[in-house]
């Protein structure tokens, strides 16, 4: 997972810059496909690291669908299937960086819920613990 100061950094680009496009770690423009961190689209505006808008498909460290709204990391609505480092489950809001739907109780970062299969960083729900797991 990426440390504070990569957020720190592009805060203060955003908050330093007047343009509607930002130079790295947040690019923002009027298309669908950015470079890390940032994929941002159909908006001047974003809040970092990722808003996105109106497009199913982005690439780490948000794919966000069918909302224009979310908040850092990762607030993901509307679709069952999202690439790291969330994987979010049908339900509008999370809370940082991944709360997952379904179920009323999750560890950070993420634990996940209705599937055995998640990738880093998210631990599994309906599984055993890491420690207990038959390997």
């Amino acid at each position: 997972m990426h440390d504070r100061t990569i957020v720190s950094a592009c805060v203060l680009e955003l908050l330093n810059s007047s343009r509607d496009v930002h130079e790295y770690p947040c690019d923002t423009a009027l298309s669908p496909t950015y470079e890390y961190p940032c994929d941002i689209a159909l908006s001047p505006t974003y809040k970092y690291p990722c808003d996105i808008a109106l497009s199913p498909t982005y690439k780490y460290p948000c794919d966000i669908a069918l909302s224009p709204t979310y908040e850092y990391p990762c607030d993901i609505a509307l679709s069952p299937t999202y690439e790291y480092p969330c994987d979010i489950a049908p339900s509008p809001t999370y809370e940082y960086p991944c709360d997952i739907a379904l179920s009323p109780t999750y560890e950070y970062p993420c634990d996940t819920a209705l599937s055995l299969t998640y990738e880093y960083p998210c631990d599994t729900a309906l599984s055993l613990p890491t420690s207990t797991r038959v390997t």
